[in-house]
């Protein structure tokens, strides 16, 4: 049970980036330094692919973000679909769509999971909530933590 507490640790820090960032005028986003997520006070910098902030949404690479969150991510290829498997939640997204599918539940994203340069990224507030966490966000770090 306490690795389902990390995970829903992760998963708030991920939330509050999205709330945050969604909320800035435009023109001060491209001018700000980047998101910095942290668990429990720890800066996760392990990132290969950094966030991205576009069109008001920011992403993670998924399959970064699924190591993360202790799930398994897996990419098949016929019908662009990701399937991601959590100890206790299973989502099922789709390049391109704003259709989402949580344990057999289907939802609408308001940002679409994309493909960039070979990068599969996703929305991070629809990720944190499907995986039922809320985070802090300290807006002078611009930093999340749970």
């Amino acid at each position: 049970m306490n690795g389902f507490k990390s995970v829903k640790g992760i998963a708030l820090a991920i939330a509050i980036v999205a709330v945050v960032t969604t909320s800035l005028p435009q023109n001060i986003k491209a001018q700000s330094k980047p998101v910095t997520i942290t668990l429990n006070d720890v800066k996760q910098d392990h990132f290969k692919n950094p966030p991205l902030l576009q069109n008001g949404s920011v992403f993670l690479p998924l399959r970064e973000t699924g190591n993360l969150l202790k799930s398994k991510v897996s990419w098949i290829s016929e019908g662009k679909r990701i399937i991601v498997n959590g100890p206790k939640t299973t989502i099922e997204l789709k390049l391109g769509t704003k259709t989402a599918i949580v344990n057999g539940k289907s939802y609408t994203l308001t940002a679409i999971p994309m493909n960039k340069n070979g990068v599969v990224y996703v929305p991070i507030r629809f990720i944190s909530e499907a995986f039922g966490s809320k985070a802090v966000w300290k807006a002078k770090e611009k930093t999340v933590n749970r």
